[in-house]
């Protein structure tokens, strides 16, 4: 016993080991108690003072015990730290997706409005821009009349009045700008003589579909509708739209005197078929004695909510 309590006093003083010198304490009290109850045995001690070897049982026990405690308090301070040296870790990547997430947002947005800048540039040159590069050059050789210059100089205004609408309406309400367009062909219509019956349907809203669909749509029908009031000699236009089976369907019609697929009216009905192409959709044009009918159905994008009751 001697032997060991003293190796390990050395490898406490060796190793500066607080927790070897605590045992090694202990020891030390199990070895006096030790000697003590020799002592005892040999009669060199009174008979009376007694047996104290098995106190000595709870030196070691406590050393242990606080030993460990201190090693679990010790873990449990390291696991605190490392927690909150997590958590900075975290918050700092957490940060730093965000900002990433702010930047590609950014750029989104700005793809985004470049995009629409060239849409919108191509829409004004294809429209107006058109419009008013062949009323410069007739007026440069003299043969434009002021009728002329104030049909075209309307057809224009009216054309960027669409493309103002198209981009206006929020994203998806192609309800809204058939609104607005109603309202616009109720005002060319007065004093006409022509009546327009509108019988709107519940459209839902319509995700994906933007400012250029909604741009086309609005296109289609004003070419439709001038056609009736110009060619057709019509007294009443009337505009139907509904939703359905995952579909839009938009129809115009006159009672006029048809003939929308005579030669001289095939160039405005190519466009409108490219429109209603551009569109993933389909025109079907029914013209007869008894008037025009041109119905558009265009698929709704996926995702769309259920059909309106």
């Amino acid at each position: 016993g001697l032997y060991l309590m003293l190796f390990v006093q050395v490898e406490a003083w060796r190793r500066k080991s607080a927790e070897l010198q605590v045992l090694a304490a202990s020891g030390v009290l199990i070895v006096a108690f030790g000697a003590h109850d020799l002592l005892i045995s040999r009669a060199l001690l009174p008979w009376g003072s007694g047996y104290m070897l098995h106190y000595a049982a709870a030196a070691p026990l406590l050393a242990f015990t606080g030993l460990m405690i201190v090693r679990f308090a010790r873990s449990l301070g390291a696991v605190e730290r490392m927690n909150e040296e997590l958590g900075l870790q975290v918050g700092a990547a957490r940060r730093e997706i965000e900002a990433n997430q702010a930047r590609l947002r950014e750029l989104e947005r700005k793809r985004w409005l470049s995009e629409e800048r060239e849409r919108i540039a191509q829409d004004m040159h294809d429209g107006v821009g058109g419009q008013l590069l062949s009323l410069v050059a007739r007026a440069r050789s003299g043969q434009l009349s002021a009728v002329e210059t104030e049909a075209t100089l309307t057809t224009a205004m009216g054309d960027l009045r669409l493309v103002i609408d198209s981009l206006e309406a929020a994203e998806g309400d192609l309800g809204t700008a058939l609104a607005t367009f109603r309202h616009r062909l109720e005002r060319r219509l007065f004093g006409s003589g022509i009546a327009l019956r509108w019988s709107p349907g519940e459209l839902p809203m319509l995700p994906g579909f933007g400012p250029a669909e909604i741009l086309h749509v609005l296109r289609l029908l004003d070419e439709a509708a001038t056609n009736a009031m110009r060619h057709a000699g019509a007294t009443e236009i009337d505009i139907e739209c509904t939703y359905g089976d995952g579909h839009v369907r938009l129809s115009l019609g006159d009672n006029g005197k048809g003939g929308a697929n005579e030669s001289k009216a095939g160039h405005g009905l190519r466009n409108m078929h490219k429109r209603a192409s551009q569109l993933g959709g389909r025109l079907i044009v029914d013209s007869g004695p008894s008037g025009t009918r041109l119905s558009l159905s265009v698929p709704a994008p996926d995702g769309l909510r259920q059909d309106p009751q």
